[in-house]
């Protein structure tokens, strides 16, 4: 007889227990329930009589969009609002294309010293800025230094042109004719800026001082020295120099350890004769065995860029 008892109260409390493991699986799964609907957007029309509170409504016209920069890969919206220029690479034709929009603007041909895409790259890059920065299209000139004509925005050389530059991959006209095309294909992206007529001549250097050192200079010679010369450029670029002064890569500057801000040299290749005059605005180089230090502009005018290193004549000049 108890036998029986006990044996009908176990079954009651495991009864019991069913029940309220029961209960406490119902209960989980309600609460994952609703919490997995309050996380989820509503369907449209569908909130009425749900229990869930529509979220706030979005402005129609999207007033804060310029507040908060989108990014996409890397790049914010502004970047991307002021991106005018890309490239495209062609290996097959030793060619680098830069397009403005879908208009070529140039191409940068590959030589001995480099393959085109890194320069390429490198103008396509200062095109988005000065579209970044709302620079004015009327800033857009040509400078010529009496070898090579070269693209301006204020004090910025955008590019020098040379033979790496064409305008296309099968059309080469004369530099000065390259020179405005580009300029003019700029002044019109960047601004709708009227067109340059002309491209300056070496008669028009007297009356400007920008990049035109050469013209200042007597014949005097106050020394010479020879050496081994290096050439530093596009890392350092929109840095401030020694001097004060900021780099820029294209301009005709050196670097050199002792001789004071502002002496002109006239520096010469001695492998090929190449010579290019260059004011010095830096310090450097720090390399045992180097005299002297040049600008990326100043290196492609003397050939040098492939080897990086050249056996220089450097001539000191005096200023009027």
């Amino acid at each position: 007889m108890v036998a029986r008892t006990n044996s009908g109260e176990s079954k009651v409390v495991d009864s019991i227990k069913s029940l309220i493991v029961a209960l406490f699986c119902v209960a989980m799964l309600t609460i994952t329930s609703q919490n997995v609907v309050r996380g989820a957007p509503a369907a449209p029309g569908n909130t009425e009589g749900s229990g869930i509170q529509p979220g706030p409504q979005q402005p129609s016209d999207f007033s804060g969009f310029q507040e908060i920069p989108l990014k996409l890969g890397g790049r914010s919206q502004t970047d991307i609002l002021h991106t005018v220029a890309r490239i495209e690479n062609m290996p097959e034709y030793q060619t680098t294309v830069v397009y403005l929009g879908e208009l070529p603007l140039l191409s940068v041909l590959a030589s001995m010293e480099t393959s085109g895409l890194e320069r390429a790259s490198r103008i396509a890059a200062d095109v988005n800025r000065l579209s970044r920065e709302h620079t004015p299209a009327e800033t857009i000139q040509i400078e010529y230094d009496g070898e090579f004509y070269s693209i301006t925005a204020g004090e910025d050389v955008l590019l020098t042109i040379d033979q790496e530059i064409s305008l296309s991959r099968t059309e080469r006209p004369s530099d000065a004719a390259i020179a405005l095309q580009v300029a003019n294909r700029l002044r019109r992206t960047l601004g709708n800026a009227v067109d340059l007529d002309d491209v300056p001549t070496a008669l028009e250097r007297l009356g400007k001082s920008v990049t035109k050192t050469t013209l200042k200079l007597s014949t005097t010679v106050n020394g010479v020295f020879q050496g081994i010369a290096s050439w530093y450029g596009a890392a350092f670029a929109n840095r401030k120099t020694a001097s004060g002064a900021l780099f820029r890569p294209e301009h005709m500057t050196a670097a050199h350890r002792a001789l004071p801000f502002g002496t002109v040299l006239r520096v010469t290749n001695l492998t090929n004769g190449k010579q290019v005059t260059v004011k010095v605005s830096d310090r450097g180089p720090f390399i045992p065995g180097r005299i002297l230090d040049l600008s990326r502009g100043a290196a492609r005018a003397l050939g040098m860029m492939s080897l990086g290193v050249a056996q220089v004549k450097v001539e000191v000049l005096k200023l009027k």
